[in-house]
């Protein structure tokens, strides 16, 4: 086992990753969020994930990969495979209104309802790229329509079932997650984004922008061709930076650890990715403790 230490604990890693929003992996899933430093042969990865499955480390059945003891998950998986897609159906007619925003590059579903795997009470997360020195005009169109049409989700409504909650916007000319939420949570959610409505490829364009997550999903497909987006200096720039200040003047006695920026808005608090992963963190090494003694002693979570 300790010449194939790097992936036998790669695998667990990842297992425990989807573990923590009760989610078995196929093959494939494993593969493509496969948290390894470095490439790693995909024959060599088969061959491993079959050894642990007969050796009873982890778990397969009907085609999903599990720890062992968490054979109820997939059910869970089932069920909310079930349950998303009425959330879908209303993501994408919502979706379909607000691509009439001409400034719009981009929607798409982030958060669990992104794998299909939302909860019955959960809302409907909402990512949102704009043209360049447009994303304050562009969020204030958003809200108006999603409030007109009944789909927005309030900071009233304490359960947000089925409500849009659009929570991040980024400018088309600052597509690069920020330094301080590049770690695990971001590059997975970067990953499995599902994109309902793009114009000229903007979800390529926001990979490349963010090619760092292959330092933790060396497996996810990027282009390497990077984009140059320039301002726009025309009347729109000028309006978007007083949506801005009327925006941020309204939001100012509500912020607390949001990230709000003329360029970017992370609605969703860093502290959300943290306290995910001080839960993956701490269930990889009660696993490790527990199952893993013979693994070598390097720290797992040196790329976290």
């Amino acid at each position: 086992m300790k010449n194939n230490s790097r992936i036998y604990r790669s695998i667990i890693k990842t297992l425990l990753y989807s573990d923590v929003f009760d989610y078995p992996l196929r093959k494939r899933e494993l593969w493509k969020f496969l948290n390894i430093r470095g490439r790693v042969n995909k024959d060599l990865f088969n061959k491993n994930l079959d050894e642990m499955v007969q050796s009873r480390q982890i778990k397969m059945k009907d085609g999903y990969y599990f720890l062992t003891g968490r054979g109820n998950v997939i059910f869970t998986r089932l069920e909310r495979t079930r349950i998303s897609r009425d959330k879908m159906e209303i993501a994408n007619k919502a979706a379909r209104i607000l691509s009439y925003i001409p400034t719009i590059k981009l929607i798409g579903i982030s958060g669990s309802l992104s794998l299909k795997n939302a909860s019955l009470q959960d809302d409907i997360d909402f990512f949102i790229i704009a043209k360049p020195d447009t994303l304050w005009i562009t969020r204030f169109l958003v809200n108006v329509l999603l409030i007109i049409t009944s789909h927005k989700r309030s900071i009233r409504d304490s359960q947000g079932m089925n409500l849009i909650c659009p929570n991040l916007f980024l400018s088309e000319s600052e597509l690069s997650m920020s330094i301080v939420r590049r770690n695990l949570f971001s590059a997975r959610e970067i990953a499995q984004l599902y994109v309902l409505f793009e114009r000229d490829r903007t979800y390529k364009k926001f990979l490349s922008a963010n090619f760092w997550i292959k330092n933790f999903l060396p497996n996810i497909k990027i282009p390497k061709k990077k984009y140059i987006h320039k301002n726009d200096r025309s009347i729109l720039g000028f309006l978007d930076k007083i949506f801005y200040a009327l925006q941020f003047l309204y939001m100012s006695n509500r912020i607390t650890a949001e990230e709000i920026r003329r360029n970017a808005a992370y609605f969703h608090p860093k502290n959300k990715g943290e306290i995910i992963l001080k839960i993956y963190k701490l269930r990889y090494e009660k696993y490790l403790k527990n199952i893993l003694q013979d693994i070598d002693n390097k720290s797992p979570f040196l790329y976290i």
